[in-house]
């Protein structure tokens, strides 16, 4: 425990470059690695892990639109999966036309969703989405 009575937490660089590695020799060439680097990489510090973690990952996971321009404004250029949904946001199409513009990869956990990135985006253009699928968890996503 520090003197100000929080506990504290030291993260070696090493040690997550070293477990992301062991991960990467057990999967196959064809299966892309994906952390999940939401709420600041789980309160590590985005800004201090990306350059550990972006040499080793095919792709990063985020849980609100603002993590994801986060990556992009860090410098991270490899594609960005959004754990999350637009449609409650108050200013949705700006939103969508934003993380699009972006290349974000958006969820799709519902038909009505899927409307909302349909007219949020202008004629001819295109996003990629993620279709979340419910499995009987009931937790979300498309039955």
């Amino acid at each position: 425990m520090s003197p100000s009575g929080y506990l504290t937490a030291e993260i070696s660089a090493g040690a997550v470059r070293s477990n992301l590695e062991r991960i990467r020799a057990q999967l196959s060439s064809a299966t892309e690695l994906c952390p999940v680097v939401k709420s600041d990489a789980y309160g590590l510090g985005l800004e201090l892990l990306l350059p550990v973690v972006a040499p080793l990952a095919d792709r990063l996971a985020v849980a609100t639109p603002a993590e994801a321009l986060t990556l992009r404004r860090l410098g991270w250029r490899g594609p960005v999966l959004g754990f999350f949904s637009v449609a409650g946001h108050p200013d949705a199409p700006a939103v969508v036309r934003e993380l699009v513009a972006a290349g974000v990869t958006l969820s799709v956990t519902a038909p009505a969703e899927a409307e909302l990135l349909a007219g949020a985006l202008a004629p001819g253009a295109t996003a990629e989405v993620h279709l979340k699928l419910d499995t009987g968890m009931a937790r979300s996503g498309v039955w």
